[in-house]
């Protein structure tokens, strides 16, 4: 199971595939799991990374409050990139992880190649794929 310990807690990610990075963060209270369904069609043609926030999925739980949020998240992103020798990659996430992928692209703009937000809200008669 690959970690990597960043403000004292351990956090899960996963590297699929190989190409060009694509980076992607699921919503508030999910997991990796979210993007299964995702990852044999993205992993034929990027090198695909998903990952646990802390407190979320297969990662550790902060002592401290103040080590939540998506702003401590989108450092974690970086600092995640970092280890795996990334310098530019797709960044991207749902929902909540929209929120942490836009805030690592502020902060960051030179390692985003493109941002991509995406959202499950479904609209009235919208008949598009289930995540």
């Amino acid at each position: 199971m690959p970690t990597i310990r960043l403000h004292d807690v351990n956090i899960y990610y996963e590297s699929h595939g190989s190409g060009f990075p694509l980076v992607l963060t699921y919503g508030l209270g999910g997991n990796t799991c979210m993007w299964a369904g995702q990852v044999g069609a993205f992993a034929s043609n990027y090198r695909l990374i998903v990952w646990d926030p802390c407190g979320h999925g297969k990662s550790e739980s902060p002592q401290y409050p103040k080590q939540y949020g998506t702003q401590m998240a989108a450092e974690h992103l970086h600092r995640l990139l970092n280890h795996l020798d990334i310098k530019r990659a797709y960044v991207g996430g749902l929902s909540m992880g929209g929120g942490i992928a836009a805030r690592f692209a502020m902060a960051h703009p030179e390692r985003v190649a493109a941002l991509l937000l995406f959202d499950r809200r479904r609209r009235q008669g919208f008949r598009g794929p289930r995540w």
